[in-house]
């Protein structure tokens, strides 16, 4: 948690990914671009889009091969745990990934998904 606390965003979120008990990778969201000059291209006039660089991919980005792996995310809001449930575009990232397991902070704890396993 120390970690979320270092990002320079608003929402700040830091991800860990695990392979075979060992720490291989941390990511930071930081900014990306400055919210104030990003244009939406869907709706011209209005500035919008993506701003930082989720965790999550960052952690992937310096794993490399993540196969097989778990990833830990966490997002924090005055020193406690809130929802940090992975975004469509860092699911797409965590899946091509390879990784097999996510453990992230929820508002109420934590919640585990596992990727690949029906729930049926």
């Amino acid at each position: 948690m120390i970690t979320a606390a270092n990002s320079e965003v608003r929402q700040k979120h830091a991800s860990m990914i695990v392979m075979n008990s060992n720490p291989v990778a941390i990511g930071i969201n930081s900014l990306r671009n400055d919210p104030r000059f990003v244009i939406d291209e869907k709706s011209p006039g209005t500035k919008s889009g993506i701003y930082s660089y989720h965790a999550e991919r960052v952690a992937i980005r310096r794993a490399g091969n993540c196969e097989g792996g778990t990833l830990y995310v966490v997002r924090l809001a005055n020193g406690r745990g809130r929802m940090s449930a992975p975004c469509d575009r860092c699911m797409t990232a965590i899946e091509n990934a390879g990784i097999k397991k996510i453990v992230f902070t929820t508002n109420s704890g934590i919640a585990v998904t596992r990727i690949g396993v029906s729930n049926v």
